[in-house]
């Protein structure tokens, strides 16, 4: 039995939190072992994705004209079409192969674009954030589509959401309507399987694929492929021969042999016949009898500093994914949506506090009456994705979820496409819409719809926005569906009617009258375009060879593109003759057909027949499985069907296979919610389903699974796939009848009547619809029978109805008639006697007549039996109506540049539409509906005039553009530099903005420029928060994108990854007790459990963190802590603990945090092994550039180590004890200490070898030489937090041993007071409360203080350099805060409470906690309160804080400059070497701009 490796199955890679390895039995018997938490579905036996018939036709054609020969290597990864080698960060390999190269390279092949540009480079996150949860890779590039690396903000990690990974129940998205229609464009539409490589025919299939895409002549490049392959393999060198020198490949790395565990995803790009190895190790290189000649080429996503810069060989003959021989690869490939745009949309604005609550759907009606819609899709990205911790209740994440700077709870814009679902509706006619959210039992959350609106780019290029009447809709919790709708005008897309064919000629009527203008047709064979002819012509002759099915599309213009109709009917060259009728006996085996739901179906009908020949628990298993569709029978017979195994999604039928030697047909029928069962015609039961409804897009449809007793024992025949609710009647009367002419059935999408076909070589069984030939199941046995079997041998009575869509019909409107006949029926004649109509052939052919009359309309059926019948239907045709013209406008007043939408609602049949716009851009277009954009203010008029044979109508309306406030919009060119770069900051806003006011605030220095897109060189290092001020006369606007931008003083490279339970052991570097050392580390945590948690094998030394961020560290029985918020979670910090003699100091960025007052013993033990992370509290995050010294580091010297790596790790060991360091700029194998200590650190329960090494961006980002660091209390105020000094002496002889008196006027506490009250040895003012947490209280009437106290001033004068300020109080009791006040203003004393307002620089509410202010100039400046109370009242404040930043004003650079000179400050080296924008080092110096010693150099 072969042993197959499903590329579906790797395009999705799980997060290597935990891994789940499993023994799995190949079907020769061969154990391997597969990582569950990677490939939890994985089955090697089970069949993939056919090759599509295109395909297969194009090798076809190829070979018969001899063009097999293919060039002695290919390699694509060299091609401007393969972006550059990246490292994948996190578990993301599949999506890493899937997305960041595979889908990248096939779509740039297509679009003959350059790879090498980010703006051509698609996120390998954006689909692997919902990886095993409610989607995969495949569901979000086919039906959302991917958007490019700028709109994303990364490669990999996105700079909007920082790391995130799959499991992360709060990761986030996109926020913009406009960033989610960008994903539409790129798309795919399917993937595909090659077969096994350890053939001659399976490595010519791929040589193939690789070389040119397998003739694909719409592609500018060959193909690429994904595999999965065992990590951590063996690699050689290739031997030096004379034919390895000529390819240049002499000592590069090939795989010598896979690893043990089934773990990654990989990127076949290329081959090379050429290479030979000596894989046998008898000397003798180059057998080709032992399969030693050649080679694949495989992208790895591990950096372009693993092997062979990224890639790496692998011998023909080792085409397996783990070892060298078992389990053989199946490469697979993205079939891109090609020329896709999206033609319809909805936009939405909303929020919901739970999102993972929510299942939100979107339905189409073509009844505009309707009040449920009748087709109904579900939102890929949001089917209750979210909660990936399983938590109940759901956790509470908003739509957005957590961005780099928070959680983001404003309401989420955004779009998804509503193209296909449109397409299945006849959109020339008026159509329905819905968005429909639904909500699970027991939900909690809430959430509303403010706004939302139906986009249709068919005609409009710009789009024509459709509001839903519906705003500001709360919704619905607690399994209730919350729904709104809006109407939408059709489209003049008329399509081509009554093909028919005969004698190899194809004939059809041309469209009726459009406003748009026709230009021709498309002839399609298939899904295949075959020919184009103009818009005069209406018949075609096929070419020798067609084989159908065919249909016609018509082709207008429509703006900037061509738009086609739906499809005409459909015509047939053969049919199946059905002479003996054939069924397949299975014995443990079974078939798929692929493809078969390919789109969603709100209604569904599956039939077949069948007989059981043993009955098995759950054998004969039709569908994917549980949680999409299945049906299966047990032992007894009983059969079980339905969406999920759970009670209310799943019918179960007792006891229906009561025979072995009977046939039965049954029939699953699916309308929505609801699910019926038929046996034989007879409804056995039903059931609705609470949460599912409709038949899910799952593809292919298998009838027999591969696994142990889910097989198909006994016979299967007269497969039948419905896209709508078969009627029992429909059911009863067709059961027994094989259908005559399938291809031409409304609504049948698969239909097999168990005809065998050879497709190169194989034998499948035919598919008479649309081709999606079936494939046997490997396992188990089949046997075609020709045998009557399920069918009836009793007579049918054939039947024949007219049926009619219309209630009326008007004079010179088309119109359909449609004839309901048994399924045996091979050709329909229509005829109108009595006039001079010609006939017409087909099911649904379409009418018209010119004059009102009543008509009576005759169709002819015949039947295989040779039966005729005839009927006829009588029309009534009425005179036409004049049209009455009305158009919506979306707003009647917009801002300049804002485009208006026009919505046509005028009344008519047959009409034809003509705007006019004067003033606008387009001033005069025809179409249903318009839009325009006019280049100046005022008010314009605007005219439809609405035509059809009986008349013509006109309307008009004003719209006003009017000038408008700016819009604050902006974007950076890049988002991660090095120090000394140069970036643009580029101006986006919106309504012309006369001003600008750029700020870069790294929170210690503000870097100010006033340029509209200046190009600028960022003077410090640091994570900037960016702020963008526009202005103009009308008004002013200030966005601010926090931490989006990194500049790094030195080339970050790589850090280690934790995510979850990896540990490191890391050997002591000392062995006698240590009185001083410093631990110094970057850490980035994705939450505070596990983060710095280190032991020691002698349980004699831990730390650890609790849930308020406080650092622990235990020696001993002795423990000291940091203070609370000292670790911070999802942003990169430097951290260090400075050990003196049992004394500890925590700094954070190289700023002392505290230094507590408890000691730990005056010296520190020696210690065996050191473990990092453990199983109880596993570390989720990131650590880098980990260094142990055996001295005392000051902040002087942690200012000077901690923001670059150790260049002269010798000299750091003789001047300053270095002991140990790790800098994890590697990819692979244990960490290695740079020291000659050697104390390497052992990786324990890590994935893939490259998995755990990711960017280390925003490592080397602290700005040491800034006059202020965030906090700068301790630097300018004096006795500012609690414990306060107090000065000698009591405010109140009441309780003198409570209330204190606060220290003021003193070098050591410079506050100052004014309008304290003293009355009878009492002072009413600031004192320190002993009974309330010894803070400086305020109080008035209580124990004796004085009441009211009224403009009481307490301040501290202080002078601050140009900067923002931030200026806070912490309050241990503020509740009768309310009327005082948080002040600051200029000079030595503080403003009176009658004149704040006026006079002071900066005020709030004292409640309020916190005010901002600016200086432009060092200014002497008081910081201070103002108190008023009355009554028994009271406050107490725990400390002030002030925060600034110093203002530095930038000068814009010459962005034609070449060479811009890198100066970091004396205590940063230039950082030697070749180096790209990104920081990442290069070999050798590349086209485009590098860094070269520090200096940017232009390489042309």
């Amino acid at each position: 039995m072969r042993k197959v490796l499903l590329f579906t199955l790797c395009l999705v890679s799980a997060f290597h939190a935990t891994a789940q390895i499993e023994d799995y039995t190949l079907p020769d018997g061969k154990v391997i072992k597969i990582d569950r938490s990677v490939f939890p579905d994985f089955r090697p036996e089970a069949p993939g994705k056919p090759l599509p018939a295109e395909l297969v036709a194009r090798r076809k054609a190829r070979a018969m004209q001899g063009k097999t020969q293919l060039p002695p290597f290919v390699y694509n990864g060299e091609s401007k079409y393969f972006p550059p080698i990246f490292n994948q960060d996190g578990g993301s390999c599949g999506s890493a192969q899937s997305i960041g190269y595979m889908f990248t390279y096939e779509m740039n092949s297509y679009r003959d674009l350059d790879a090498s540009l980010p703006e051509n480079q698609y996120p390998s996150h954006f689909t692997w954030l919902m990886a095993y949860q409610t989607s995969d890779t495949e569901g979000m590039a086919r039906c959302i589509g991917i958007p490019n690396v700028p709109t994303y903000g990364g490669r990999t990690y996105s700079r909007l959401f920082g790391p995130q990974t799959h499991d992360d129940p709060d990761y986030g998205w996109m926020q913009g309507y406009d960033k989610w229609y960008s994903a539409m464009w790129n798309k795919i539409s399917h993937d595909i399987n090659f077969g096994p490589t350890n053939t001659p025919e399976g490595r010519q299939l791929l040589k193939e694929w690789l070389y040119n895409h397998c003739g694909d002549e719409t592609m500018h490049g060959g193909g690429i492929a994904g595999i999965g392959v065992a990590a951590y393999g063996t690699w050689a060198s290739i031997p030096n021969t004379t034919a390895n020198k000529a390819a240049g490949v002499t000592g590069m790395k090939y795989v010598k042999a896979w690893g043990d565990v089934f773990n990654h995803a990989v990127t076949v790009c290329g081959y090379d016949d050429r290479i030979e190895f000596d894989l046998d190790e008898d000397g003798k290189i180059g057998e080709v009898e032992e399969d030693e000649v050649g080679a694949w080429i495989i992208a790895n996503s591990w950096g372009d500093g693993w092997e062979n810069k990224g890639f790496i060989y692998c011998p023909y003959k080792y085409s397996y994914a783990v070892r060298k021989d078992e389990l053989t690869w199946n490469p697979g490939a993205h079939i891109i949506r090609q020329n896709y745009r999206p033609l319809r949309t909805i936009k939405l604005l909303m929020d919901y506090s739970h999102r993972s609550e929510l299942l939100l759907c979107a339905g189409i009606s073509e009844d505009i009456n309707a009040t449920k819609p009748d087709m109904i899709i579900p939102f890929e990205h949001f089917r209750n994705a979210g909660n990936t911790l399983g938590a109940n209740p759901a956790p509470e994440v908003p739509m957005l979820g957590r961005w780099v700077d928070g959680i983001h709870y404003e309401p989420m814009e955004f779009g998804y496409d509503l193209t296909d679902l449109t397409a299945t509706v006849d959109r020339t006619k008026p159509l329905k819409y819905f968005f429909i959210v639904k909500t699970k039992d027991g939900t909690i959350g809430s959430g509303h719809i403010y706004k939302a609106s139906i986009i249709n780019y068919e005609i409009e290029n710009e789009g024509v926005e459709i509001p839903f009447d519906d705003t500001n809709v709360e919704i619905l919790s607690s399994n209730r569906e919350t729904m709104i709708s809006v109407v939408v005008p059709g489209e003049q897309l008329y399509p081509a009617s009554n093909l028919n064919l005969q004698d190899g000629v194809l004939t059809w009527t041309a469209p009726q009258t459009s406003s748009l203008t026709l230009t021709g047709y498309n002839i399609y064979e298939g899904e295949n375009l075959m020919a184009q002819v103009t818009a005069e012509e209406t018949g075609f002759t096929l070419p020798e060879g067609a084989e159908g099915p065919f249909t016609v599309k018509a082709v207008y213009k429509a703006g900037a593109y061509g738009q086609e109709s739906a499809a005409s009917n459909r015509v047939v060259l053969q049919a199946p003759q059905h002479e003996e009728n054939k069924l397949v006996m299975f014995n443990e085996g079974g078939l798929t057909i692929p493809s078969a739901v390919s789109k969603v179906l709100d209604e569904a009908t599956i039939e077949f027949c069948m007989r059981s020949t043993k009955n098995v628990s759950y054998s004969h298993q039709v569908g994917p499985g549980w949680g999409k569709f299945l049906f299966h029978n047990d032992g007894n017979g009983t059969i079980s069907v339905g969406w999920e195994s759970s009670k209310n999604n799943r019918l179960d039928v007792s006891k229906v296979f009561t025979s072995t030697a009977r046939w039965y047909h049954i029939a699953i029928v699916i309308k929505g919610n609801t699910l019926a069962l038929y046996v034989n015609g007879t409804k056995k039961g039903q059931i609705t389903s609470p949460s599912y409804s409709g038949l899910p897009a799952f593809g292919n449809l298998q009838f027999g699974k591969t696994d142990s007793n889910q097989w198909w024992y006994g016979g299967l025949d007269e497969i039948r796939v419905w896209s709508k609710a078969r009627t029992q009647t429909e059911i009863r009367q067709n059961m027994r009848i094989p259908i005559a002419m399938p291809a031409l059935q409304p609504d049948l999408l698969v239909y097999l009547p168990m005809e065998t076909i050879e497709v190169d070589g194989k034998t499948l069984l035919r598919e008479w619809v649309s081709g999606k030939h079936a494939t046997f199941n490997t396992t188990g046995s089949w046997e075609i029978q020709e045998n009557l079997g399920p069918l009836s041998s009793v007579p049918t009575t054939p039947a024949l109805t007219i049926l009619d869509e219309e209630a009326t019909y008007q004079a010179g409107i088309p119109f359909h008639l449609t004839a309901q006949s048994s399924l045996n029926a091979t050709r329909w004649t229509w005829s109108v006697p009595g006039t001079e109509m010609p006939e017409v052939s087909g099911i649904s052919p379409t009418f018209m007549f010119p004059k009102a009359g009543t008509y009576t309309i005759s169709c002819t059926a015949q039947y295989s039996t040779g039966e005729t019948l005839t009927a006829t239907k009588e029309i009534a045709v009425e005179d036409g109506k004049a049209p009455v013209a009305a158009f919506d406008i979306l707003n009647n007043e917009l801002p300049a540049g804002d485009r208006f939408s026009f919505i046509n609602r005028s009344q008519g049949d047959g009409c034809t539409y003509q705007w006019s716009m004067p003033g606008a851009e387009v001033e005069q277009t025809s179409g249903t509906n318009a839009t325009a954009l006019y280049p100046r203010t005022g008010t314009f008029s605007v005219t439809l005039t609405v035509s059809n044979p009986f008349g013509t109508s006109s309307v008009t309306h004003e719209v006003t553009v009017k000038e408008s406030a700016p819009e604050a919009r902006f974007d950076i060119s890049q988002t991660e530099i090095m120090l000394g770069d140069t970036i643009q900051l580029i101006d986006n806003s919106r309504y012309s903005p006369l001003s600008w006011k750029w700020e870069l605030n790294n929170g210690s220095r503000a870097l100010l420029t006033e340029e509209q897109s200046p190009f600028i060189v960022p003077t410090a290092p640091g994570v900037y928060n960016i702020s963008l001020q526009v202005a103009n006369d009308l008004g002013n606007d200030v966005l601010t994108r926090n931490r989006y931008l990194v500049v790094s003083n030195d080339n970050p490279g790589t850090s280690l990854h934790f995510n979850g339970n990896e540990r490191l052991q890391l050997p002591c570097p000392f062995a006698e007790k240590q009185s001083e050392l410093t631990l110094e580390w970057w850490m980035r945590p994705q939450r505070y459990q596990g983060s710095v948690c280190l032991s020691s094998s002698q349980g004699d030394f831990s730390t650890s963190v609790d849930n308020k961020g406080i650092l622990t560290v235990n020696v001993g029985n002795r423990k000291i802590s940091s203070e609370e918020g000292y670790i911070i979670c999802n942003e990169w910090h430097h951290y260090a603990l400075v050990y003196n003699k049992g004394r500890i100091s925590f700094y954070r960025d190289a700023v002392l945090i505290s230094t507590p007052t408890a000691r730990l013993s005056s010296t520190f033990p020696a210690l065996e092994n050191v473990y990092m992370g453990d199983d109880s509290k596993s570390f989720q995050g990131q650590i880098d550039e980990v260094r142990l010294w055996g001295a005392i580091l000051d902040e002087e010297k942690l200012s000077a180590y901690s923001n670059q790596h150790i260049s002269d790790v010798q000299a750091a060991q003789t001047s300053d004890n270095l002991l140990l360091y790790y800098d994890f700029n590697q990819s692979g194998g244990d960490v290695q200490d740079r020291t000659s200590s050697a104390c390497n650190a052992q990786r324990i329960g890590f994935g893939p070898d490259g998995d755990a090494w990711g960017s280390a961006t925003g490592v080397f980002t602290l700005d040491t030489q800034a006059v202020m660091h965030g906090d700068v209390s301790a630097k300018y105020l004096t006795n500012y937090k609690n414990p306060f000094i107090t000065s000698s002496g009591s405010v109140n002889p009441n309780n003198s041993s409570r209330f204190l008196r606060l220290a003021m006027r003193t070098s050591r506490s410079r506050w100052q007071d004014a309008n304290a009250i003293v009355r009878g040895g009492i002072t009413t003012g600031a004192h320190i409360d002993t009974g309330h947490n010894s803070d400086i209280t305020f109080e008035t009437q209580w124990s004796g203080f004085a009441t009211p106290l009224l403009d009481y001033r307490l301040w501290q004068a202080v002078t601050l350099p140009a900067g923002k300020y931030q200026f806070s109080v912490k309050f241990s009791d503020g509740n009768d805060a309310q009327s005082s006040r948080l002040v600051v203003c200029k000079g030595k004393t503080m403003v009176s409470d009658a004149k704040c307002e006026e006079e002071a620089l900066a005020w709030c509410k004292l409640i309020d906690g916190s005010l901002s202010f600016s200086l432009s100039e060092e200014t002497e400046v008081s910081l201070g309160i103002i108190v008023n109370l009355t009554g028994q009242a009271s406050f107490g404040i725990n400390a002030f804080k002030l925060e600034g930043v110093s203002y530095e004003t930038l000068t814009p650079v010459n962005p034609n400059g070449i060479i811009i000179p890198f100066a970091p400050a004396p205590t940063q080296p230039v950082f030697r070497g070749i180096y790209n924008l990104s920081g990442q080092r290069l070999d050798d110096v590349r086209k485009g701009i590098n860094i070269v010693n520090g200096k940017k150099i232009l390489n042309k």
